[in-house]
């Protein structure tokens, strides 16, 4: 299942170029690189970092952090990435999909 995640402050639009990976192995990597990123590695946020690195399947949105941000994961299926495109087949692979999405945004 595809995922996309989003640091901004709260209400993850797509304007806000969310990014989206493969797999929830990529998502728990990245959401936990954005609260490193944001938190600058603060010892405060590192139960946020620890719970963004075990994100669940069904997503999750960790902070706030400093700014007012937030991360968020959400699940998205390949139907709603290609919504997301405007496409009504996937053509080539998954990483393919996820190529044209984050070129997109």
């Amino acid at each position: 299942m595809p995922y996309i995640i989003c640091q901004n402050i709260p209400g993850c639009l797509p304007e806000e170029d969310p990014v989206a990976v493969a797999t929830h192995f990529e998502a728990r990597e990245t959401a936990a690189h954005y609260v490193e990123q944001i938190t600058g590695g603060d010892d405060a946020y590192e139960e946020v970092y620890t719970d963004a690195q075990n994100v669940s399947e069904l997503g999750g949105v960790f902070g706030p952090l400093p700014g007012g941000y937030i991360v968020e994961v959400q699940p998205r299926s390949v139907e709603l990435l290609l919504d997301d495109l405007g496409e009504h087949e996937l053509r080539g692979s998954i990483e393919d999909l996820i190529q044209r999405y984050n070129d997109s945004h």
